[in-house]
């Protein structure tokens, strides 16, 4: 892995979940953990792990529903990052 990539979404990271405590509403949800988006979540995925095109544009076309389920893959540790993340959507598709 990339440690610059890390480093960079680790701070995005701890920027939007001090951004969620400062802008939670006055109902009382400021301990509720910030969510990403599906969307983010994978994008994350795809810039962390440097993913081919052609897995980026695999999981960019799923479905949200099932690009929440594709956003736990973790690539950590393997060889072939992209590799791993395609076979490992052909049990969530």
């Amino acid at each position: 892995r990339n440690p610059s990539g890390v480093l960079i979404t680790r701070m995005r990271e701890a920027q939007e979940g001090q951004g969620a405590s400062e802008n939670a509403g006055a109902d009382g949800d400021a301990g509720r953990a910030f969510r990403k988006s599906a969307k983010d979540a994978i994008e994350d995925l795809i810039e962390e792990f440097k993913l081919s095109a052609g897995c980026a544009w695999m999981l960019r076309s799923l479905a949200p529903e099932k690009q929440k389920l594709a956003s736990k893959i973790d690539p950590t540790g393997q060889d072939d990052p992209s590799g791993f993340v395609a076979e490992q959507l052909r049990s969530i598709v």
